[in-house]
């Protein structure tokens, strides 16, 4: 009998130890189920279009080419160089510019001699109006002295062109470039255009007023009297250094 109570007592420990192993413990929470997040979509960005700009090209005074350049499609600039030796082109030497007359007959122009290196000119000429202002400038080609006429409206402002004749005045100084060779002409440019030409040789000097030739040209006389007139005669031998080609 007391075997079988003892046996008892063993298997009835084993199962409470049993059960005691195998019990959930309390206050236990489940662990939560972790998801991966989505990584956000990155779109690659557009990049600007490519400026394409025309192939064409600027031909420079060193004889060189520039082309055009994005974004803008302008030219670059030319390398910089110095002018050749009396051929100031580029150089746009401003002249005071008098107005004298309004109401010209028609295009009239006439240069008289201040020096041998400096003249008078008036020109009637078609000038834009009313609004544009008329400005006047000088350069030397490679035997004339060339007056240039402009006519610039005013930014911005819409003003209808009407053409109408003007007369004015100037004088042009040009003893910085006449050493460098003899000018036998003077030309006159309006609206981008040779408008007159007046040559040297064969100008009227001398005379009550002593009209004096310009420079590398003498005055020869029609006679030894008094105030006697004569013409201007080019003289090579004033000039003897090289001659630009």
């Amino acid at each position: 009998m007391k075997n079988v109570i003892f046996v008892f007592a063993v298997l009835l420990s084993a199962g409470l130890l049993l059960a005691g192993c195998v019990a959930t413990p309390p206050n236990v929470s489940p662990t939560p189920t972790v998801y991966p997040t989505a990584s956000p979509t990155v779109f690659p960005t557009a990049s600007p279009t490519a400026v394409v700009c025309t192939a064409d090209a600027k031909l420079c005074p060193d004889g060189s080419y520039v082309g055009r350049v994005p974004p803008s499609c302008e030219f670059t600039q030319c390398p910089a160089t110095s002018p050749a030796p009396g051929f100031p082109e580029k150089a746009k030497n401003p002249l005071n510019l008098s107005q004298i007359e309004i109401n010209a007959t028609g295009e009239e122009y006439s240069i008289r001699m201040l020096s041998p290196t400096s003249f008078e000119l008036t020109a009637s000429l078609f000038a834009s109006t009313p609004c544009a202002e008329t400005v006047a400038y000088w350069n030397s080609g490679f035997e004339e002295i060339r007056i240039y006429f402009e006519h610039a409206q005013p930014a911005g402002i819409y003003c209808p062109q009407v053409l109408k004749l003007r007369t004015y005045r100037t004088t042009a100084d040009y003893s910085s470039v006449v050493r460098l060779r003899p000018f036998k002409k003077v030309q006159v440019y309006n609206f981008g255009q040779v408008v007159w030409e007046k040559n040297f040789e064969g100008m009227f000097c001398g005379g009550i007023a002593a009209f004096q030739c310009p420079y590398a040209f003498d005055c020869k006389l029609d006679g030894d009297y008094p105030d006697a007139g004569g013409k201007c005669v080019f003289n090579a031998s004033v000039y003897s250094g090289p001659r630009p080609a």
